[in-house]
């Protein structure tokens, strides 16, 4: 994956708000009431995946603007 200085400013917002959103529908389903401790566990790694590419892209939290 290219770095976040390489990419198109409309690429890297595409990117950054995917992410956001797979964050979000990652986080609703490990809310659930019906999500089993091994279904969590998937889901905990996945968010914390989430997390580190969003970390990445956007270290401050604040792109796009």
């Amino acid at each position: 994956m290219p770095n976040s200085e390489t990419l198109p400013y409309e690429e890297r917002v595409s990117r950054i708000m995917f992410l956001r959103e797979h964050r979000r529908n990652l986080l609703q389903a490990y809310c659930k009431d019906d999500v089993t401790m091994k279904e969590k566990d998937k889901l905990r790694l996945e968010i914390a995946r989430v997390q580190k590419a969003l970390k990445k892209l956007d270290p401050d939290g604040m792109f796009p603007p």
